[in-house]
């Protein structure tokens, strides 16, 4: 029994023939016999319904030139109409024309020779190529025309590649973020060379950082080394810092306690100073320090420095600060019989010496 190719044929689905449509159209089994019969494998090229109709409604359409010194005008065809509405994802308004030279102006691109023009990305040295048509249309030869602004095709595919980011901002304390442009990343890249790994975003400030940013003028304020006159300027950046630090309240937080910079200079040339500490008769070895700032003060002012024996040491300082008043018990009665303030305290300690344990009444009658 013969079994006929044309048997198993059925209805197909297939894309439509404009560029940009998603739409289908039938090929019916009967059209596949005669396509067959002709010794064709292939569907034809067609149109899907939409498209079909769309393109009837369709007139021939006279733009003007895009030459501008010339009034004529060039032919936009039904079936170019058609294209430009397909690939601009068939909008419910029909596409502007494309920009296009008249038959008239076409030949004179050919007295116009291609010129190379530098890309538009800072640092790229590549070029690209200003085709004599184009010339024409922004009026060259007859006008002296710039050429417009445009990457090379290196810069170009890159920048396609490249996506908006966000970063954090560069404020300490604000966890907002700036958005990272493509063109600026682009640029960033360029500038490094065109490396094979991206470079580090820029540090930067969101966009609630920068406007109070702007708001912030410099501020003078009295230098906090005791009688001097001068003032430190409180940047507009320092000022923000402190208020993104401080939660960013409705009143400026104060300004921090800084010197001028003739104080900061004679602060680096100095050492401090030291003084044996006050408790040295009590055997303490340690030493109170006399800082850089206020021996700039005594400078400023004249007021004398400490003398050795006036000052407590670091060290007997967090003593008496860590130790309140011990009241004491006697061991023998469990009478409480003195009271140690710290500095006594501190004065049994530095000595080596015990505190007493026993009160005098007891210890007189063990005498006894």
């Amino acid at each position: 029994m013969k079994i006929s190719i044309f048997e198993g044929l059925v209805d197909k689905k297939v894309k439509c023939r404009m560029p940009g449509c998603k739409g289908t159209w039938t090929w019916t089994k009967e059209e596949q016999v005669r396509v067959l019969s002709d010794g064709q494998m292939d569907p034809p090229q067609r149109m899907c319904s939409e498209c079909y109709a769309k393109y009837r409604t369709l007139q021939p359409v006279e733009v003007k030139c895009a030459s501008p010194d010339c009034d004529n005008t060039w032919t936009w065809a039904p079936m170019s109409q058609l294209e430009a509405w397909t690939r601009a994802g068939k909008p419910d308004e029909m596409p502007a024309p494309p920009r296009r030279l008249c038959d008239a102006c076409m030949p004179k691109s050919k007295g116009v020779q291609p010129m190379e023009v530098t890309c538009k990305i800072p640092g790229c040295e590549n070029t690209w190529t200003w085709s004599s048509r184009e010339q024409i249309m922004a009026g060259r030869p007859e006008h002296d025309v710039a050429p417009p602004q445009r990457m090379c095709s290196e810069c170009y595919a890159k920048y396609r590649s490249l996506k908006p980011m966000e970063i954090k901002c560069r404020v300490p304390g604000c966890d907002d973020t700036w958005t990272w442009s493509p063109m600026a990343q682009l640029e960033a890249w360029v500038g490094a060379g065109k490396p094979d790994e991206m470079p580090q975003p820029p540090g930067r400030m969101c966009n609630d950082c920068y406007s109070h940013y702007r708001k912030f003028k410099p501020v003078e304020v009295e230098c906090k080394i005791s009688g001097c006159d001068d003032t430190w300027t409180w940047s507009p950046m320092a000022q923000l810092e402190a208020w993104v630090g401080a939660g960013r309240p409705d009143e400026m937080p104060q300004p921090p306690g800084r010197m001028c910079d003739d104080c900061y200079a004679r602060y680096k040339q100095m050492e401090p100073a030291e003084i044996e500490c006050k408790y040295t008769k009590w055997g303490c070895t340690g030493y109170y320090v006399i800082t850089r700032e206020e021996l700039i003060a005594h400078e400023k002012t004249g007021r004398p420095l400490p003398k050795p024996h006036t000052r407590a040491c670091s060290r007997c300082r967090n003593f008496l600060k860590s130790h309140t008043t011990l009241p004491v018990t006697c061991s023998e009665c469990g009478n409480v019989f003195m009271h140690l303030d710290p500095e006594r305290q501190l004065q049994y300690h530095l000595r080596g010496q015990e505190i007493p344990s026993v009160c005098p009444t007891c210890i007189s009658k063990k005498q006894q």
